[in-house]
């Protein structure tokens, strides 16, 4: 079970961690909703004759309903917003703004909303957040050449409203028990979310733009990585981590996502790297760390204060 652990949290957080440096590279050659699309469609697919091959049966609505739902708001709410302000905001940057998924998940939080906005390292974490993104989005400091600040700044809006779905869709998955086998309740949830995204493409006109042919080896092996490492493999990994592991814990994958991407933006994708960016960075890291962690530091003070006494 531990190796099992270890190998899942390898996928969430490096190979999840190469996500948007091969987002960028597949956006390249494939038009957004169409790529993005192609990618769930493919995956949901390859894990459905895996889920038949070891279920012998096809899935019970009971177990489908759900599965839409998650599907809706993970892949469909939460990550084609990504896809798409790719287009106009670089790959390090937009997995600093996916970082700000713990900070929804607080304001979520119906149980304990009351009392994280009482306290004041929830109320700091969520300061610095703000701050953080505010200094990537000043002045489209990180805008590339080629890119409108218009369009820029709308990348980055439609960035965080994912951000703000993909907290609602995880939070759904840690509290509704799942019926069903774990593959095949994540084909669903995929090949729902890829029907959705083809469709979008379709009526957006983007199919006529797709010229499999004339994808280079760079787009290929983006599309292998993000079919076959990160949803066949890592989603599958994902959704299993927080089904046996606390939401909290299985949410640290925000913290090595964006160093991963950011490195990965600089060294393959020439993306810049500056002093503006590692402070953006750091500010919502500890943004995040205040936010989940709250309890722990409050814990951990009040015994610092008792063994002064």
């Amino acid at each position: 079970m531990r190796n099992l652990v270890l190998l899942a949290y390898f996928f969430i957080y490096f190979v999840w961690g190469a996500n948007f440096v091969s987002t960028y590279y597949a956006i390249q050659y494939l038009p957004p909703f169409s790529m993005i699309g192609c990618r769930f469609a493919t995956a949901g697919l390859i894990l459905f004759g895996i889920g038949l091959f070891r279920e012998r049966r096809l899935p019970r609505w009971e177990a489908v309903r759900p599965a839409i739902v998650q599907g809706f708001f993970l892949n469909v709410l939460g990550t084609t917003p990504l896809v798409w302000g790719q287009q106009y905001v670089p790959s390090g940057l937009a997995s600093i703004l996916v970082t700000t998924v713990p900070l929804w998940t607080v304001l979520m939080d119906r149980d304990n909303r009351q009392s994280n906005l009482r306290n004041p390292w929830v109320l700091i974490g969520l300061l610095l957040g703000m701050l953080g993104v505010l200094l990537l989005a000043r002045d489209g400091v990180f805008r590339p050449g080629n890119v409108a600040l218009h369009d820029y700044v709308a990348g980055l809006i439609v960035i965080i409203s994912g951000t703000f779905f993909w907290a609602y869709g995880a939070i759904f998955v840690k509290k509704r028990k799942q019926s069903g086998g774990l593959f095949m309740n994540v084909a669903i949830q995929l090949f729902f979310a890829g029907s959705v995204q083809l469709v979008i493409g379709a009526v957006m006109g983007e199919w006529p733009l797709i010229h499999f042919g004339a994808i280079e080896w760079q787009g290929i092996l983006a599309l292998l990585h993000l079919i076959l490492l990160s949803s066949v493999i890592g989603y599958v990994c994902y959704i299993w981590l927080l089904q046996h592991r606390s939401a909290t814990e299985v949410g640290t994958h925000t913290f090595v996502n964006p160093v991963i991407a950011v490195s990965l933006g600089v060294i393959l994708a020439g993306e810049p790297f500056t002093l503006s960016l590692v402070a953006s960075l750091a500010l919502v890291l500890v943004a995040v760390f205040l936010v989940r962690y709250h309890r722990l530091l409050g814990r951990n003070i009040k015994m610092i204060g008792r063994i002064r006494k």
